[in-house]
């Protein structure tokens, strides 16, 4: 496994441990997200196939964006701690 291979494994590993994290102090919130998927999909079911298939393929096009904007910035934030690690330690 290369160097990057490793980082991206482990940038997504700490990314899981910290949504789990945010996650479970927030049952309200995914009541009420439940609430809101069981409309959306209510909605979906009456809408034409191909109009279903153009909006799951939308989300699924942002959800992608968005895992791979998270991980970036996540990345980024490593990058960081680390180079603040060393200026500090250079003081």
């Amino acid at each position: 496994m290369s160097e990057k291979e490793w980082m991206k494994d482990f940038i997504y590993e700490r990314m899981e441990l910290h949504w789990q994290e945010l996650y479970r102090s927030k049952a309200d919130d995914r009541r009420e997200e439940g609430r809101t998927l069981d409309q959306f999909e209510a909605i979906l079911k009456r809408l034409t196939k191909k109009e279903r298939k153009t909006i799951n393929r939308f989300f699924d096009l942002s959800t992608e964006r968005h895992a791979k904007e998270t991980a970036y910035l996540y990345t980024c934030g490593v990058k960081d701690g680390i180079r603040a690690m060393k200026l500090t330690n250079s003081l």
